[in-house]
């Protein structure tokens, strides 16, 4: 309740990055609560980066958007305005600038343990975070609105959007059953992804959906959106391999 009036209160005092800044601290404390400090600071920033990409490119292109607001164990978003949708090709780039912004940033903090020559305290900190980074990354291209790999997805062909439904399909059926813990969350990303799908179909039927690109521009967005996956994908197996090795105590050679 602090943290909520602390939010109301002083947030407008700080301009356009008041709520940012306030909820950033409200999600740090939040995430400390199972990280620690340092973790939940370096999972803040790296969340931070990500919407600053689609802050920062969003206003390249001049389409409005609200800085970012974070919300605790659900990341953070913006809001974007009149333009966002004016094409397919405006909506995918805006969206795969976050998830872009994330990697390299997670990317950095990967080559720096990497070039550490003795295997320290804050060597494991990175490898961690890193894992983490790539993660999430790699989660939230999932060809599935509301994630920006379904925005991205989308501009190469709406029938991508059901493979994520697929996706979560099988998540959800994985929790179902045991093999991983339940996400209420989840859940209700599915359900949210499950109304987007069939709004879209149906505003293709009615002759509202946004032209469709021209067929090299959705290889182009297509190709860059299975590369982004496939290296956040290698590169957190790579930051698990670190990890394990760090566990089970052996030396860098």
């Amino acid at each position: 309740m602090a943290a909520l009036f602390a939010f109301v209160k002083y947030g407008l005092a700080f301009g356009k990055f008041g709520f940012t800044f306030i909820s950033m601290l409200v999600a740090l404390v939040a995430y400390s609560l199972l990280f620690g400090w340092a973790f939940a600071a370096g999972i803040v920033i790296l969340i931070f980066i990500h919407e600053m990409g689609h802050f920062l490119v969003s206003r390249s292109l001049g389409v409005p958007m609200s800085a970012p607001v974070f919300i605790p164990f659900l990341g953070a978003f913006t809001q974007a305005g009149a333009g966002f949708q004016r094409s397919r090709a405006t909506e995918a780039v805006i969206a795969a600038a976050g998830p872009v912004f994330g990697f390299a940033a997670t990317l950095a903090v990967y080559v720096w343990a990497v070039l550490q020559p003795q295997l320290t305290n804050a060597v494991a900190f990175a490898y961690a975070l890193s894992y983490f980074g790539f993660f999430i990354t790699l989660f939230n291209l999932i060809p599935a609105v509301p994630f920006d790999g379904g925005r991205v997805a989308g501009a190469v062909s709406r029938w991508l959007n059901v493979v994520g439904l697929a996706v979560f399909g099988a998540i959800l059926l994985a929790m179902a059953a045991g093999v991983t813990q339940f996400n209420p969350f989840l859940l209700l990303f599915f359900l949210v992804s499950c109304y987007t799908v069939w709004n879209r179909f149906r505003m293709a039927r009615l002759g509202r959906e946004a032209p469709p690109l021209p067929p090299r521009m959705r290889v182009a967005i297509g190709v860059g959106y299975v590369a982004l996956a496939a290296l956040s994908g290698l590169f957190m197996s790579l930051a698990n391999g670190s990890i394990d090795t760090l566990v089970h105590g052996a030396t860098r050679i």
